[in-house]
Order: C-alpha cells, then sequence, then structure tokens
C-alpha cells in the first residue's frame, strides 16, 4: 500500500469515528494523520490530502453532538415507567428521532443497524404497549 493509499484509509477511518461520535478513535486516527502526512513530498499529493482533511466531518461531529444537547434539555424531566422501572427520556429517543439527530435520511439503517448488533440490545428500551423501540443517546 502506498502513502498516499494508507493517508486516504486513515483520513476515511477518522471520517467514521467522528460519524460514529468516537472521539477517542478519531482522536487516534487523528494522530496517525500526523506521523504519515510529513512522509509525502509530491506538491500533488499534498493538496489532495488537503481536500480529503476539509473540515466538513468536524463541523458535522459538531452539529450532531448539539443537536444531542439541545434534545437532552428539552427532554431532561421527562421520565417513562415500564414494569415498574423508571426511564429517564432525556436519554432515549425513537429511532426517527435519533435518524434525525446523527443526519441520516433513513430509519432503515437505524433499524439494520439494530437487527446486525451494531446498536447493542443493551441500548433499546422496548415499549410493547406502544409498539414503540427507544434508543439510548450516546
Amino acid at each position: 500500500m502506498t502513502i498516499i493509499q494508507t493517508i486516504k484509509k486513515i483520513i476515511t477511518n477518522r471520517n467514521k469515528a467522528y460519524t460514529q461520535l468516537d472521539a477517542q478513535k478519531a482522536s487516534e486516527y487523528t494522530n496517525q494523520l500526523a506521523i504519515w502526512l510529513p512522509k509525502l513530498k509530491n506538491e500533488e499529493d499534498k493538496s489532495l490530502v488537503l481536500q480529503w482533511l476539509s473540515e466538513k466531518n468536524e463541523q458535522h461531529y459538531n452539529l450532531i453532538l448539539n443537536a444531542f444537547r439541545e434534545y437532552k434539555n428539552k427532554m431532561q424531566h421527562t421520565k417513562i415507567y415500564i414494569y415498574d422501572q423508571e426511564y429517564d427520556l432525556s436519554q432515549r429517543c425513537t429511532i426517527t428521532q435519533y435518524a434525525k439527530i446523527m443526519n441520516i435520511k433513513s430509519t432503515q439503517v437505524i433499524t439494520n443497524q439494530i437487527k446486525r448488533g451494531k446498536i447493542s440490545a443493551q441500548n433499546i428500551l422496548i415499549v410493547p404497549e406502544l409498539d414503540l423501540k427507544l434508543v439510548r443517546l450516546p
């Protein structure tokens, strides 16, 4: 794998970490970039990498975090009781709300992530009486 291919892979992984709100992984990939970027010698490659490193992903990450904060503030004092168990709704939202917050166009993406276990079962609250699934916010 060439240097430019390695850098492209690191940037792709960093962007994925940002969209998954995994700041720690994003930081690790940023540190890897700091190691690999000085190895670029070709000016054309350097300008290409600068395009890849646009701040759009960090801005997207910050927008999602702000949407989470706003949602949590709105739901701060709302609770639901299911089978005598209390759940704080500031920590959960519907699949539709989750998709909006994460800026994902289709709720099917979230549903598939739940089915595949990418969103773990412990982060899902099922309210059978309302035929409702609530997702825990990160």
